[in-house]
Order: C-alpha cells, then structure tokens, then sequence
C-alpha cells in the first residue's frame, strides 16, 4: 500500500501536453502555492522502444514540444510563486515513467487529468490514468475538465477496510491544512433491515471518533444505495470539489488495478477524485 497523504513537500504533476492537462495543472499549481511544497512538472513522450528518435539537427519533434510546453508552464507557475522543475521522459509506457519518477524523487502526490468519462472504464483498463493509479507508490489525484480550486468542501467514502481508512487519513490532511469542512459517508447496499446497516453505523461512528481532533469536520452520515452512485450524488448535494476514495474496498480482488467503485467514482465525478491505495 502507498502512504496517505499527511503532508506536501512534492507534487508530481504529468500533463501530457493537451487541454484535458488543464484543470490538472490549475489544481497542483495551488496545492503547490498553498503547501509550499515544490512542484514537479512531467510529461512523458511515446516511444516505440522508450527513446526519441534521432533526426538530424535537432530533438525529435515530439521531444521538443514536450519540453516547450513544460518549460512554458514552470515560467507560468514561478510566476505564481510555485517552486517548479521541468522534465520530459521518452517512454514506451509513459505510465511507468510517472510513477518511476514518482517512485525515485519521493513524492507525496501524483495529480493527472481525465480525458473522458470512459477512461477508467472496466473495458479501457489499459488506459494510462489507470495504470498509474494501480501503480503510483503514492495517492493519485485525478483532474477532469470540471475540477476547480479553490475546494470549498471534501467527501470521503469509507467502508472500514484499510484503504479506506487510509482515505480518511488523506482527506482530514487536506481539510486540516486547508480550513475545507469534511463530510464522511458510509453506503449501505442492502434493504433497511440489512446486517451491514449497523456495520455502516459503527464505521461511521468509527471515523467520527478518529476524527474528534477535526475542527472542520461537518459530518458523517450513512446513506443507501449503490456505492458509487451514492457517493457521487452525495457530494454533489454538499457541493464537494474533491472525493476521496480507497483503491479498493472490503471486497476488493488486489491484483485488480483499480477496484470498481474507486473507478466508477473517477469516470462520473465531475470534480477531483484523490484514489489512496
């Protein structure tokens, strides 16, 4: 499992150069600015055997661009007072070259965007964003097109297994050190009268406890229904902008990259999704 998020001292932020890296570069510019953590800039360029292609005169083309578009954006974020360091990597899997990155420098969170709702689909498991997620050795924070900052609320979903209490660890982290009220649910997926109802109950309670500390803390509540569609309309009922989820829940398969609910969640929440494995 990676570590929680319980501080910021370096994001890593891969952007692959097009304009569904957008919101993903706005929100690690001020979680950067607000943390004082630096700030690592990655764009990882395909290649057939992982190296660029050697023309006369000059990089490959794509190089180039890639390291244009990097260098661009560290100017913008000094500009912001956000430390910055550009870098571009030639890969075969560019998902192994962020989370080998990520791996080597140590840092404490990967930030990356969502080109569509399908991307984390149980038929595009493929998809670099979930490959990085499966393979980050920290949390990864997904940026769709309707990420903002900054956040004025935060929703952790947990079901009492260890990633998700590892979830609630990251998500009072942000709260704490951002002043942002938290909500914690639990989903009950049977009847009323379903066992799980009071195992719901006492894993919200659980949390609460755990979280007594927590001056932003604004609730926690058990709600009904399917997991990831109860989560989903709960926060946008609260007007979250991030969710924070675990990997994989109590019955998750760990040879699984992403379980089914982490993943639901991430292709419909129209805000930032924080996957803590």
């Amino acid at each position: 499992m990676a570590a929680p998020v319980e501080r910021l001292e370096r994001i890593l932020l891969a952007t692959d150069g097009t304009e569904y890296s957008h919101p993903a570069e706005a929100v690690a510019a001020w979680l950067a600015r607000n943390s004082g953590a630096g700030l690592t800039v990655l764009q990882a360029v395909l290649g057939a055997t992982g190296y660029p292609v050697v023309v006369p005169y000059g990089e490959h083309a794509a190089v180039k661009n890639a390291r244009d578009h990097v260098d661009d954006l560290c100017r913008r974020m000094a500009g912001q007072d956000v430390s910055c360091e550009a870098v571009v990597e030639p890969a075969a899997e560019p998902f192994r070259a962020i989370t080998d990155h990520a791996e080597k420098s140590g840092v404490q969170l990967i930030v990356m965007g969502r080109r569509n709702r399908n991307d984390l689909s149980r038929l595009m498991m493929g998809d670099s964003t979930a490959k990085v997620i499966g393979h980050a050795p920290c949390p990864v924070l997904v940026a769709p097109r309707g990420a903002s900052v900054p956040w004025h609320a935060i929703v952790v979903a947990t079901d009492g297994s260890d990633f998700s209490e590892r979830a609630v660890t990251s998500a009072a982290w942000f709260a704490r050190e951002f002043r942002i009220p938290l909500h914690v649910l639990a989903v009950v997926t049977g009847s009323k009268d379903d066992p799980d109802a009071g195992t719901a109950r006492e894993i919200a309670d659980r949390a609460r406890t755990s979280l007594a500390g927590l001056d932003t803390l604004a609730d926690c509540v058990v709600e009904r229904g399917r997991p990831d569609h109860v989560i989903v309309s709960y926060a946008n009922r609260q007007g979250a902008d991030l969710v924070v989820v675990g990997s994989h829940g109590r019955t998750g398969i760990a040879r699984l990259l992403v379980g089914s609910v982490s993943e639901r969640v991430v292709g419909h929440f129209d805000g930032a999704v924080l996957v803590v494995r």
